[in-house]
């Protein structure tokens, strides 16, 4: 089995080398990391021998936003299952791909949730629709792994979100997928995030895709000032 790790990035620090090795460290499974660079310009010839020093793949294709990098690399990936890693975001161990490798394996699934951690909570309870709603979060790419069977049916990514564009593709899967939950942490999020700098576009990215899920936005902003209300009230 191969596991395809897929990195959607612009403008990439050094810093990407450290995380290219991350990834690579991962033990008792084969492990693809394409690094999906969709800046203007590639990055110096230097910086990208490091990167394939790692053993990861450097694809340079300008896009038009992180969807759109995600779809590039996946466009490329040879692997089994597919899984998107953000650049500010870790493995918590060594040998947490080989565990769920063998998960993916003895039950054949397409799709599966696993936890992470986020801000020092753990997430990653059962997905299902009404929960998604009730809870009104975007789920995070670190906690989705695909089977390359789903994407093919379900298609790629809609690259004209900015935040949202994970909760309305894990949504698209849930109609014609089961999605499978592994209680296992598997990564660690980093605090810094496009959902947590664009958080007023990710609530109306979130809210439109639930109207077309729902056709009960009213309901949704209900819940969504009540939930403001009451985490301002714990605030104080």
């Amino acid at each position: 089995m191969v596991i395809s790790v897929i990195t959607s990035v612009r403008n990439p620090p050094a810093g990407i080398v450290a995380h290219c090795r991350e990834v690579q460290s991962q033990r008792g499974v084969e492990v693809e990391h394409i690094v999906a660079d969709g800046s203007e310009c590639p990055l110096a010839v230097s910086l990208q021998n490091r990167i394939k020093e790692t053993g990861s793949r450097y694809l340079w294709k300008p896009d038009g936003g992180f969807y759109q990098g995600i779809n590039n690399g996946i466009s490329i990936a040879r692997g089994d299952y597919i899984h998107i890693l953000n650049l500010n975001d870790e493995y918590v161990n060594k040998n947490i791909l080989n565990r769920i490798s063998k998960e993916l394996r003895n039950d054949r699934i397409n799709a599966c949730a696993v936890e992470t951690f986020e801000r020092g909570k753990c997430g990653g309870k059962p997905f299902g629709k009404w929960r998604l709603f009730l809870n009104q979060r975007h789920l995070p790419h670190p906690g989705l792994i695909l089977s390359r069977q789903l994407i093919e049916e379900v298609g790629s990514y809609e690259e004209n979100y900015k935040v949202a564009g994970d909760s309305e593709y894990i949504l698209r899967c849930m109609r014609h997928f089961k999605i499978h939950s592994i209680p296992v942490v598997l990564v660690k999020m980093g605090k810094a995030g496009i959902s947590g700098t664009y958080q007023k576009t990710g609530y109306y990215e979130y809210r439109d895709i639930l109207k077309k899920e729902y056709e009960i936005p009213v309901l949704f902003d209900m819940i969504y000032y009540i939930r403001v209300l009451m985490s301002h009230a714990k605030s104080k």
